[in-house]
């Protein structure tokens, strides 16, 4: 747990170590602490049998919110066309 999304390393732990729907993998991620809402996209590996999972990833945004205390919007985008899959906010 951490109360700051720019701190990178505990950030990284929090979304890498999570659960995913079936199909997906964690990659990386991108912070966006310059200004508020501070925000956080997780790149998402995505198999090519992979359904679109928007209201399976809401458990993980639930999670990252609840481990992360200032982050306001939460973006998952496929890893290589950085397509959005799912976005929420606090």
């Amino acid at each position: 747990k951490t109360e700051y999304v720019g701190d990178a390393q505990n950030v990284v732990n929090i979304v890498s170590q999570q659960d995913y729907p079936k199909g997906y993998c964690y990659d990386s991620i991108a912070i966006q602490s310059e200004t508020e809402p501070y925000g956080l996209t997780v790149f998402l590996k995505e198999e090519p049998s992979a359904s679109k999972i928007e209201d399976e990833l809401q458990i993980n945004a639930d999670t990252t919110f609840d481990l992360i205390g200032n982050l306001g919007t939460l973006e998952y985008r496929e890893a290589d066309s950085k397509e959005l899959i799912a976005a929420y906010e606090r």
